[in-house]
């Protein structure tokens, strides 16, 4: 199992705890935009997943695989907790 960078959204300020939007099956991280902008939340991380958007389409796409482009992902931004919706 390899990780990969994924190409990810931000939206708010870097400080205070973050929430990480997962998207759905047909999604990408952009689609949490909105969102974003009405919910009072000061950090927002949208990923694209393995697969999706303008993240790297290289397979598998096993949910191992995912978890770890996510942790990849989180220790990219160093966060160590977070929220996920």
């Amino acid at each position: 199992m390899r990780s990969q960078d994924l190409h990810v959204e931000t939206y708010g300020t870097p400080s205070g705890r973050p929430l990480l939007a997962i998207h759905g099956i047909t999604g990408f991280g952009a689609r949490f935009e909105r969102l974003a902008g009405l919910v009072d939340r000061p950090r927002w991380i949208c990923p694209d997943l393995r697969g999706h958007g303008r993240s790297p389409t290289t397979p598998p796409w096993r949910t191992e695989d995912h978890v770890a482009d996510l942790l990849t992902t989180l220790d990219a931004f160093d966060v160590d907790e977070v929220d996920v919706v």
